[in-house]
């Protein structure tokens, strides 16, 4: 995510087809079985911008999709307000994510990466970075993963002498804010969960709607925390 002079947010990222299946019954091997089954837009960064588009912020999205499938995701982000700038793939399709729901909410994903493989910091233009900042908003597996270390808070701390401002979120655990060598936690919102899909997307565009409009890194925390809720109370990963 970059940031220039508050007027727009460039996102780069994933967008993907989530389909969402909750079957009635069993399944059964060999059987038919009834099953609501959905198809909706998904991808974190994605999700993470309809989010952003929804609190009021302008913004540009970059990413790659099947060719097929261009105006149908342009037309999702358009319904928040975002800018699409999709790289149509002639060989691969867009990416999938297959969520299979027991009746005890428990998930099997299934996961076909397709266009967003070939996704490269080369598909963004170099005029929309223009006077940029960044704002890394990772959860705490990616951030280990960048770091190497186990710890939250020193996986906070170590991030943050990269970047100016480091939102690290721990899911029910909330969020820890790093930033000019200070730390805090921030806990989440706790409301009756309907899904918990997008809701990491929904507290980081929370989080940076607040940030760019001059909140202190605390208070952006509680904003994202604030969206997140809305974001757990419906199915699916963008604003309803």
């Amino acid at each position: 995510m970059s940031e220039g002079a508050r007027s727009r947010v460039v996102v780069f990222g994933d967008v993907i087809d989530d389909i969402v299946v909750r079957p009635h019954r069993g399944p059964f091997v060999d059987v038919n079985t009834a099953a609501s089954i959905r198809q909706l837009p998904g991808g974190a960064a994605a999700n993470f911008s309809a989010w952003l588009g929804s609190a009021g912020v302008a913004v540009d999205f970059i990413g790659r999709v099947g060719a097929i499938d261009c105006e149908y995701h342009a037309g999702f982000l358009a319904h928040f307000g975002v800018r699409a700038h999709l790289t149509p793939d002639a060989t691969r399709p867009t990416d999938t994510i297959i969520v299979i729901v027991d009746e005890n909410d428990s998930r099997t994903v299934l996961t076909e990466r397709g266009a967003n493989r070939v996704l490269t910091p080369n598909d963004v233009p170099d005029t929309l970075l223009d006077g940029a900042t960044s704002v890394l908003v990772p959860n705490l597996a990616e951030g280990r993963v960048l770091i190497g270390l186990v710890e939250p808070l020193a996986v906070a701390a170590r991030l943050a002498q990269s970047f100016p401002l480091v939102a690290l979120t721990l899911g029910a655990e909330g969020t820890i804010v790093a930033a000019r060598g200070q730390t805090v936690l921030v806990p989440v919102v706790r409301l009756e969960r309907a899904d918990t899909t997008g809701v990491g997307d929904a507290f980081s565009a929370g989080f940076v709607a607040a940030w760019l409009d001059d909140a202190t890194s605390e208070a952006a925390a509680h904003a994202g925390a604030r969206l997140a809720a809305r974001a757990i109370a419906i199915v699916g990963g963008r604003p309803a």
